[in-house]
């Protein structure tokens, strides 16, 4: 008992150092509904493994002639599984075609996977019978060197004593209408496992399992709303029949970064427009994004036909074709907070006073020379300003990320992820992909060719918290966003050095 309680304390200091990691997805039964796949196959593992979720969860029961196999019902197809001999029970079909596998099969594909493993022992006819399959069980996981990737569970609490007896991994009990936190630390189980309404319904279980060391999973979660809550709530594991669900909640709610990820620039879409007193491409939106220390501001410039260059995101106001109206009359229009169309020049000008970076975006013109005069003119008033230093140009257009890279070795980013690939990207001399957020989203292997590429990864419009977290996760380079202040704040719990840099004072609220 005294063995028990120091590893009970040890493990107690190890989970305050733990508490803050993401909870862990568990594949309930394997990815079962997965196409092709069934309950307890071997298929499930491999699926549950090819998404990447953390363990994958099966039932171990013993036959008659003591072969382990899987199943989670005691019965199959009319046969009583602890009363029939392996013969019969591994020629029976899973929903998928498989046979029943035994658990050697199932550990031989194991092994040469990555995901962990939950290994459940189901009740067996006596007590003898169950410390019996409990040995069993660990001394093959431990001959196929499995131990480290392994943890217990079960309904008995027979088998929650035995296991300890016979190894350290983690053992966790799951009726928790039968056995308080308390009780399993006394008995040398090491977490508790209890289905999702018991957990509900005694709220303190959580609080008393984890002031006791004890490892907390909750299954079986299978929606939204209760997942996000049990990430909430600080679970270390979560058990579902819908591990890529998940998973995906859990990269858009629990702040975990790459642990060599630089933290990501935050750029104030057409400046902080939604800040009081302020309009997109306005130059009080570029001040506003330089008082909370945004790293960066993006705004977007169109030629007139008498070739002044003035911010619009549309190309056309109140009717009029930016292209095709002078200056003079573009100047005029006024914007949603009562300032006139600004031209870059008297945009580059304020922009001087501030330490704010720029990420000047070049409309699409209706012609390749008026493209390439667009981009002359904003090089020489960048150069004027003494500002090409801290300018990163994006474009949809081909022809303006092609001519730029002839003429600047600014960092240039491509806007239009379903024209060009990162290798194309690369190839026409672009130095990053900017790309919308649903892009990346419908091409998960982009942001790992642009790694590989050496390109920059930027990501737009970020607008909610769940985007924002995403994308720190993703390890993006920068966010492009219509809530600057809101990415701030989440950056800063992601770097907590960010706090002492950024000017935002609300990152401490």
């Amino acid at each position: 008992m005294k063995k028990h309680l120091l590893c009970v304390a040890a493990v107690a200091v190890g989970f305050m150092s733990l508490s803050a990691a993401p909870t862990k997805i568990v594949a309930h039964r394997g990815y079962w509904t997965a196409p092709g796949s069934a309950q307890n196959s071997i298929r499930s593992l491999v699926k549950a493994d090819s998404i990447g979720a953390d363990a994958t969860e099966f039932d171990v029961y013993m036959t008659s002639d003591d072969v382990l196999v899987l199943n989670h019902d005691g019965l199959i197809n009319g046969h009583w599984v602890t009363s029939t001999s392996s013969d019969t029970i591994c020629a029976q079909k899973l929903e998928n075609g498989e046979n029943l596998p035994t658990l050697r099969q199932f550990l031989d594909v194991a092994k040469n996977l990555k995901i962990d493993l939950v290994l459940e022992i189901k009740g067996h006819s006596t007590p003898e019978r169950e410390r019996q399959v409990a040995k069993a069980c660990v001394d093959m996981i431990n001959e196929y060197g499995l131990a480290d990737r392994t943890q217990y569970i079960s309904f008995s609490t027979v088998v929650c004593e035995e296991l300890p007896k016979h190894t350290d991994r983690p053992v966790s009990h799951l009726w928790g209408q039968r056995s308080t936190p308390e009780q399993m630390v006394e008995i040398g189980a090491d977490g508790i496992d209890y289905a999702w309404d018991y957990l509900d319904a005694n709220p303190d279980v959580i609080d008393r399992s984890k002031k006791l060391g004890l490892l907390t999973n909750i299954w079986t979660v299978d929606d939204e709303s209760h997942m996000i809550k049990a990430f909430n709530q600080g679970f270390d594991y979560l058990t579902t029949n819908y591990p890529e669900m998940a998973m995906k909640l859990r990269k858009q709610t629990l702040l975990n970064p790459p642990t060599d990820a630089k933290r990501p620039k935050i750029v104030a879409h057409r400046g902080y427009w939604n800040a009081p007193g302020s309009a997109q491409n306005s130059i009080r939106s570029l001040v506003k994004a330089d008082s909370i220390g945004a790293d960066a501001t993006e705004f977007d410039v169109w030629m007139c036909p008498d070739g002044v260059v003035v911010l619009n995101h549309d190309g056309v106001i109140n009717g009029l074709s930016v292209q095709e109206t002078p200056s003079k009359i573009i100047r005029k229009q006024k914007l949603e907070n009562g300032e006139n169309v600004p031209t870059l020049e008297e945009f580059l000008k304020q922009a001087k006073k501030l330490d704010i970076d720029l990420v000047l975006e070049i409309k699409v013109h209706s012609t390749p020379e008026q493209n390439a005069a667009c981009i002359d003119k904003c090089l020489k008033l960048l150069k004027k300003y003494k500002l090409l230093d801290k300018t990163y140009f994006i474009s949809f257009s081909e022809y303006v990320c092609q001519e730029l890279a002839k003429k600047t070795d600014r960092p240039i980013q491509f806007l239009w992820g379903q024209r060009w690939t990162p290798e194309e990207a690369k190839e026409n001399g672009c130095t990053g992909c900017d790309y919308a957020y649903n892009v990346w989203q419908e091409n998960p292997t982009y942001m790992d060719r642009c790694r590989k590429l050496g390109l920059d990864i930027n990501i737009w419009t970020l607008g909610t918290e769940r985007g924002i977290i995403e994308s720190i996760n993703d390890g993006v380079d920068f966010m492009t966003t219509d809530t600057p202040e809101l990415a701030q704040k989440l950056v800063a719990k992601s770097y907590p050095e960010y706090k002492k840099t950024c000017k935002n004072k609300s990152i401490n609220e």
